[in-house]
């Protein structure tokens, strides 16, 4: 069962580790594989994300052209599709980074 990154950053602290004890740790190494984990997994969602955000757009368009419609609700209301969208996107990002992180640590260690 893999745990959630949080739980692991405190376990490695609470261990008292040093700064250079700790960036070669297997500690280390499981919170990078955690984090690449929750990479893999937001990019089997960033498609319904896009379709999310496209959809809502649509729909915010098709209440827009009544003019008694309450423009901060759907401003709100598209605002949080794309919020969702982009932490998908940031996840992504954060998990390719320390796919790279991991494999310069992996490379360090067979030198």
């Amino acid at each position: 069962m893999q745990k959630d990154t949080d739980s692991l950053i405190s376990n490695a602290k609470s261990m008292g580790m040093s700064y250079e004890q700790y960036r070669n740790s297997r500690e280390r190494i499981e919170i990078l594989t955690s984090m690449i984990s929750d990479g893999e997994k937001a990019k089997t969602i960033r498609e319904l994300a896009d379709t999310v955000v496209k959809e809502t757009g649509d729909e915010v368009l098709l209440k827009l052209l009544d003019p008694k419609s309450n423009t901060d609700l759907l401003r709100g209301y598209y605002r949080g599709a794309v919020l969702f969208r982009n932490k998908i996107y940031a996840l992504i990002q954060l998990g390719e980074k320390k796919r790279q992180k991991l494999e310069e640590i992996k490379n360090s260690q067979k030198e």
